[in-house]
C-alpha cells in the first residue's frame, strides 16, 4: 500500500509530506483547492508522461516520491520484474521517485536505482489504480479485462493450462517449419551433393594416403641417389660390387669380413685370458650381430627398390587429384573419406527426411488438436462464468443511481491465427447508460461520475479475486447525494476491508465512512498560492463535514448534523 507521498515544487505543491495507512482515507477541500493537482503528482511517481508545466516555474527542479509496502504474493512479482535491473525489493519496501528539471526532462528511480519511465509505469500500475484518472490503467484498460474476469472465475489453472498446452504446440510446430527448412535446404544440395559423392566414389581416396603419397614422392625423386648409396653401405659391409643384372653381391673383403676376422681373434684371446678379453668378446658379438641386422635391412630395402613399380609421375599425379579436391570441399587431402562418409549421409537424411517431416507434422496437429480443446472449454467457462459475473454487477448500478444501465462482459472468439497462451479471446466490459442504446467498451461510453460509479460496482465485485495493493478514485460521488452518496460510501467501506482506497471526495455521507480523513487548503503566499495537506482529527473532522453541509457559513445546526452524520463512523 501507499504509506508516504512527499511532493516538492510541483505548481502549488511546494512542500507535501503526506503519511498514509490502510482502509479507507478520504481527501476534501474546496473546490480549486489543489486536489487533481496531488493525483497529477502522484501520477509521476508512478510513471504517467511528465509535462515541464507542472513544475514551478521559479523553481529548478521539482520531485515526488511515493513510498510502499508490498505483500509476500505482490513482492515476489516485484521481483521478477525488478531482478534484471539489480534492485532489492525483499525488504518489502518500494520507493518511487521522480524527478522534474526546468528543460522539461525527467528522471525516474526505483529504491534510489535510476531507471526507464517504462520500467517505472510498469511497477506503478502493480501498485495503484486511479480509476478514471488515467485512461489506460486500471479498469479502463481492456487488455486487463480478460485477467480480471480470469481471477474472478478462478480459471488460473485453465489459463495455466492453455498456457502450457500452446507452448507444446508452439514447440512442435517450430520444429515442423525446421525440419521443413532443413529439408529444403538440403533439395536445393542435392544435386551438388550427389556429383560431389561420385567424383568421390570415383577416385576413392584412402585414409591417410595423401601423407603416404608425399613421403613416397619424396623418395622417388631421390631414388637415383637412395639406390646408389645402399649400394654403396652394403658394399662397405659386405666387399666386392652388386651385379647389375643379377643383383647379388660378389665376395670382397667388406666390413662384416673384417669384423669376423677381429671376433675370431678376440674370442681366442678371451679363451687363454678371460678377465681381460671376456668382455671384449661379448661386445664384438653385438657389434657384429646389429652388423649382420644392418645388412639385412639394405638387402630388403635394396629389394624393395627394385621391385618398385611407382613412377614419380603416377604419385605426383594421383597426389595432385586429391588436392585438388580437397580444396573444393576446403578440407585437408586426408579428410577426404569423412567427407565422403559426410555426403552419403546427408543424401541418406534427405531420402528418409520426409518421413521425419511427416512424424513431425503429426506431432504438431496433435499438439494443436489438445491447445484447441483446451482453448474451447476456457473459452466455454467464461462464456458461462461472465453471466453470473454479470448478474453482480447490474445488482451494484440502482444504488447507484445507474439503475438505467446495461452491463455486459462480452467474450469474443478470434481468429484461430490470433490465438494465444491465454487462449482465444477478447474480453471486453460493455456498457448502455440508457435504455435502448447500443452497449460500447466501458472507457467510450461512460464518463465522469458515472464511470467512476461504474468501476465502483466491478471492483466492489471483483476485489476479491483481483485488486491492486491502493485503489485511487477522483470525486466518484460528484453530482449525487442522498441514499446514492451513502450507497457509495458503504461500497467504499467494502472495498476499504480488502485493499486501500484513497478517495477525492465532496460527500458528506462518504466522508462520514472514512478511517481517515485529510483536508487539502490552498491558500496565498507572497508570490504565489501554496496548497498543504492536513491530516483532521475527530474535532476538525465535524467543522469539515459541516463546511461540506452547509457552505462557506458553517452554521450551528451543521455542526450537530455532521456530528451526528459522524457519530457512527469514528476516525480510527
Amino acid at each position: 500500500m501507499l504509506c508516504h507521498l512527499s511532493i516538492r515544487n510541483i505548481l502549488s505543491l511546494t512542500s507535501i509530506d503526506v503519511d498514509l495507512s490502510k482502509g479507507l482515507s478520504v481527501l476534501t477541500g474546496e473546490t480549486g483547492a489543489g486536489k487533481s493537482i496531488l493525483l497529477d503528482a502522484l501520477g509521476l511517481a508512478l510513471g504517467f508522461r511528465a509535462e515541464s508545466g507542472l513544475l514551478d516555474k521559479k523553481q529548478k527542479q521539482g520531485s515526488v516520491v511515493a513510498t510502499f509496502r508490498v505483500d509476500t504474493s505482490l513482492q515476489k512479482d516485484l521481483q521478477a520484474l525488478l531482478a534484471e535491473h539489480g534492485i532489492d525489493v525483499t525488504s518489502g519496501e518500494i520507493l518511487l521517485r521522480r524527478v522534474l528539471t526546468e528543460d522539461g526532462r525527467s528522471r525516474a528511480f526505483i529504491n534510489d536505482v535510476m531507471v526507464g519511465v517504462a520500467l517505472m509505469r510498469a511497477c506503478g500500475c502493480m501498485l495503484v489504480e486511479i480509476e478514471g484518472q488515467f485512461a489506460d490503467q486500471g479498469l479502463l484498460r481492456v487488455a486487463h479485462h480478460r485477467t480480471i474476469v480470469d481471477s474472478v472465475l478462478a480459471l488460473d489453472e485453465h489459463v495455466a493450462t492453455v498456457a502450457r498446452l500452446h507452448d507444446v504446440y508452439r514447440t512442435a510446430d517450430e520444429a515442423c517449419q525446421s525440419a521443413q527448412t532443413s529439408l529444403q535446404k538440403q533439395k536445393e544440395q542435392e544435386a551438388y551433393d550427389r556429383a560431389c559423392l561420385e567424383e568421390l566414389d570415383r577416385i576413392n581416396p584412402l585414409e591417410g594416403e595423401a601423407t603416404q603419397l608425399t613421403e613416397k614422392r619424396r623418395l622417388l625423386a631421390s631414388h637415383e641417389q637412395i639406390h646408389q648409396h645402399v649400394n654403396d653401405a652394403q658394399s662397405a659391409i659386405e666387399g666386392g660390387d652388386v651385379d647389375s643384372g643379377s643383383g647379388n653381391r660378389q665376395a670382397g673383403d667388406g666390413l662384416s669380413g673384417r669384423m669376423q676376422n677381429l671376433r675370431r681373434s678376440i674370442h681366442f684371446l678371451a679363451e687363454k685370458a678371460p678377465e681381460r678379453f671376456g668382455d671384449m668378446a661379448k661386445s664384438i658379438d653385438s657389434a657384429c650381430l646389429e652388423l649382420a641386422e644392418v645388412g639385412t635391412a639394405l638387402t630388403n630395402y635394396h629389394a624393395s627398390l627394385a621391385e618398385g613399380n611407382d613412377s614419380l609421375e603416377s604419385v605426383e599425379e594421383r597426389l595432385f587429384t586429391l588436392r585438388d579436391v580437397a580444396r573444393k570441399h576446403n578440407v585437408d587431402p586426408d579428410a577426404l573419406p569423412a567427407v565422403h562418409t559426410a555426403l552419403a549421409e546427408r543424401i541418406s537424411t534427405l531420402e528418409q527426411g520426409a518421413h521425419a517431416i511427416e512424424a513431425r507434422q503429426k506431432a504438431k496437429d496433435d499438439a494443436w488438436r489438445a491447445y484447441r480443446q483446451a482453448v474451447l472449454q476456457l473459452r466455454e467457462k467464461r462464456q458461462k462464468g461472465v453471466k453470473d459475473l454479470d448478474r453482480q454487477i447490474m445488482a451494484e448500478l440502482a444504488p447507484l443511481k445507474l439503475d438505467k444501465a446495461q452491463f455486459e462482459t462480452r467474450v469474443e472468439p478470434l481468429d484461430e491465427n490470433n490465438w494465444g497462451a491465454t487462449g482465444g479471446d477478447r474480453v471486453v466490459f460493455m456498457v448502455a447508460l440508457n435504455p435502448g442504446s447500443e452497449k460500447g467498451p466501458l472507457h467510450k461510453v461512460a464518463s465522469g461520475g458515472e464511470r467512476s460509479r461504474l468501476m465502483l460496482a466491478l471492483r466492489v465485485v471483483t476485489s476479491q479475486a483481483s485488486c491492486p495493493p491502493t485503489l485511487i478514485f477522483d470525486e466518484i460521488d460528484r453530482g449525487i447525494g442522498g441514499a446514492v452518496a451513502d450507497a457509495v460510501g458503504k461500497r467504499m467501506a467494502r472495498l476499504a476491508q480488502k485493499t486501500q482506497v484513497i478517495l477525492v471526495t465532496h460527500s458528506p455521507q462518504v466522508t462520514s465512512v472514512a478511517s481517515h480523513h485529510y483536508r487539502i487548503d490552498k491558500t496565498m503566499g507572497d508570490t504565489q498560492a501554496i496548497t498543504n495537506v492536513f491530516p483532521l482529527q475527530e474535532s476538525d473532522r465535524v467543522e469539515e463535514v459541516a463546511r461540506m453541509l452547509s457552505g462557506e457559513q458553517i452554521t450551528q445546526e451543521a455542526r450537530a448534523a455532521a456530528a451526528r452524520l459522524l457519530a457512527s463512523h469514528p476516525i480510527s
